[in-house]
């Protein structure tokens, strides 16, 4: 799973993934949990690097919820998807406050 497979519908606020012509079945779900969150780390600082610096204006908590989805083995293990998923949203909840619809349209960034 990375930058290359993943087709952002920003109207929708959605990903869809592409490229499934050498996807595995069985393969590592701690490796797929850190490839998406590398690939977020390159979408959110426009760094298509293999290691994707964190934006400086990222929050805080959420920084260190990609941080450690993405470098630390481990975390993504115990946590799983619906950990992350959760670790999160509480990072988001802590930084941005409740959930509320903000439009997103990149191509008038």
């Amino acid at each position: 799973l990375r930058a290359a497979h993943w087709l952002l519908h920003p109207a929708d606020h959605g990903v869809l993934v592409i490229g499934w012509s050498r996807a595995q079945h069985g393969g590592d779900t701690t490796r797929d949990l850190m490839q998406s969150a590398w690939t977020i780390r390159a979408l959110l600082s426009g760094d298509t690097s293999d290691r994707p610096t964190l934006p400086s204006h990222l929050p805080t908590p959420v920084a260190d919820v990609l941080r450690a989805a993405s470098e630390d083995a481990a975390w993504c293990a115990r946590f799983g998807a619906h950990g992350i998923d959760q670790a999160l949203v509480a990072a988001a909840r802590e930084a941005f406050g409740p959930p509320q619809f903000i439009p997103f349209t990149p191509l008038r960034a």
